[in-house]
């Protein structure tokens, strides 16, 4: 699941074309990381990646990023396919925000 992770997310940078993760992912998200895709480049690092399998054939990752000094939140959907192995249903980055002040 890293590979994969780590392949989606220079997708999601711009560094890679998004064709050519078309057999790893369902058609909508292909379809909305193609909608999105960045002409400049970002670099997102995995740090850490935590599995869980919600049901049969399916398996969620969460995990820690970084790129360009911040702090990222990763969630993913994985779902079993019969003859490739695992496609990835739903990928979503969560960036850090420093928090509010309160006032009184």
């Amino acid at each position: 699941m890293g590979a994969v992770l780590a392949l989606i997310l220079e997708v999601y940078g711009g560094s890679r074309p998004v064709e050519q993760l078309r057999p790893l992912l369902a058609n909508t998200l292909y379809l909305r990381l193609a909608a999105r895709a960045r002409t400049g480049t970002v670099r997102y690092t995995l740090r850490s990646l935590h599995l869980t399998r919600p049901a049969p054939g399916s398996l969620e990752v969460c995990g820690r990023i970084s790129a360009a000094g911040r702090a990222l939140a990763l969630a993913t959907r994985f779902e079993a396919t019969g003859d490739r192995g695992w496609r990835c249903t739903w990928f979503g980055l969560v960036e850090s925000r420093p928090p509010r002040r309160f006032r009184p």
